[in-house]
C-alpha cells in the first residue's frame, strides 16, 4: 500500500427496494476523504458529501500496525514475509504450547543460589523441572526484577507487562510496530507504561500467552 492518505467512500448497493451503504477504501493523493451520507431504510433519492480531513478519522488505515506515531497516527513498519499476526498465531499454537518460545531459563535452574529457588514454592519448581510449559504452571512461577534484568538482548529478552513476565525473544520480528521499539524500551525492564502508551486496547496476555514465564515477585 502506498503512503498516500486513504479516501474513504461509501458506495451504494441496491438490495430489494432499498439501498444500503457499503464502505470502499481507495488510496488518495489528497489529505481529504469523502463520505457520502445516506439514510436507511428509506429509498435513496439524494445524498450529501462531507469533506473529512485525516484528523477526523480514528487512525490511518494500516491493518495490524500497533505503533502510533506523534499526532495519534499509526506508524507503518514493513515486516518480513511470514511474520504476520496469523503467522505468529500459528507459531504460538505450535512451538508456543510446547514451551519452546521461552529463552534463558536454563541458567536460573542451573544455579541453586538463584532467586528462582528462593522465591518459589516447591510444587511450582517441581513442575518447571519436569518441563511443564511455563504458561501452564500452577501456581505461576514467580520472577524477580533482578532475574528479568538479566535478559536484555535480542537473543534472550524478557519484559514485564502489568505484573506478568514475558519472553519476547521470538516476538521481535512479528511486532507490528517493528523490533526497534522493543529493543529500546522493553528489554529486561517493566514495559507496562510503554505498552499502554502505544496500544492500550491490545490484550498482551492474549498475544503473548504461551510466552508467559510467570508473575513478577513483589
Amino acid at each position: 500500500m502506498s503512503d498516500h492518505p486513504i479516501k474513504r467512500r461509501i458506495s451504494i448497493q441496491r438490495e430489494g427496494d432499498f439501498r444500503k451503504p457499503r464502505i470502499v477504501l481507495a488510496p488518495s493523493p489528497n489529505n481529504v476523504g469523502e463520505i457520502l451520507i445516506t439514510k436507511n431504510p428509506k429509498p435513496i433519492t439524494s445524498g450529501r458529501t462531507l469533506s473529512v480531513t485525516s484528523k477526523d478519522l480514528p487512525c490511518d488505515v494500516q491493518a495490524g500496525c500497533s505503533t502510533i506515531a506523534p499526532g495519534g497516527y499509526r506508524k507503518k513498519v514493513a515486516l518480513k514475509p511470514g511474520r504476520s499476526a496469523l503467522d505468529w498465531s500459528s507459531l504460538t499454537m505450535g512451538d508456543g504450547v510446547k514451551g519452546k518460545l521461552i529463552t534463558g531459563m536454563e541458567k536460573h535452574l542451573a544455579n541453586k543460589d538463584d532467586d528462582i529457588y528462593k522465591i518459589n514454592h516447591q510444587s511450582t519448581l517441581v513442575q518447571v523441572l519436569k518441563g511443564v510449559p511455563l504458561f501452564m504452571v500452577k501456581p505461576p512461577l514467580r520472577i524477580s526484577e533482578k532475574m528479568v534484568a538479566e535478559h536484555n538482548t535480542v537473543d534472550d529478552c524478557w519484559c514485564i507487562i502489568k505484573g506478568k513476565v514475558y519472553c519476547i525473544t521470538n516476538y521481535f520480528e512479528y511486532h507490528p510496530g517493528g523490533d526497534k521499539i522493543l529493543k529500546n524500551f522493553c528489554s529486561g525492564v517493566d514495559a507496562t507504561e510503554q505498552f499502554y502508551k502505544y496500544h492500550a486496547w491490545v490484550n498482551a496476555n492474549r498475544v503473548l500467552r504461551t510466552c508467559c514465564i510467570g508473575e513478577l515477585a513483589k
